[in-house]
């Protein structure tokens, strides 16, 4: 799933990440309403500005650490009412459903944990 207009609405509703948002970038509240028609450009930099203020001020919800210590975490779950994203190593992942990101988050570290055990 890709970021939608339905995601960056959610966003939108909390106080503290629209402002922060809106003061420090070039876009207005109707660039960042209108996501999926912006042009190429204006797009990347509402996504880049988006997830930065996502990782800065939005909840972090789950942290689920990796069974290797000297491997990054497995994940790391993120989420304000209606917008949830699981930042991996490699990868970052949106959820519209808390429940959803969650299931997905605890796969990933219980599958981490299971291998690591193998290993053992």
């Amino acid at each position: 799933m890709s970021l939608s207009n339905k995601n960056v609405q959610a966003i939108l509703r909390n106080n503290k990440i629209r402002q922060e948002l809106l003061s420090s970038t070039t876009l207005s509240l109707e660039d960042y309403a209108n996501f999926e028609n912006l042009n190429d450009e204006k797009a990347d930099e509402a996504y880049e500005n988006i997830m930065n203020c996502m990782q800065a001020f939005a909840t972090v919800i789950l942290h689920y650490p990796s069974p290797v210590e000297q491997y990054p975490d497995d994940a790391v779950l993120y989420g304000v009412r209606g917008f949830y994203f699981v930042e991996t190593q490699d990868d970052i992942t949106y959820f519209s459903s808390k429940k959803e990101a969650v299931k997905f988050a605890d796969d990933i570290s219980s599958n981490s944990w299971d291998l690591a055990e193998e290993l053992v």
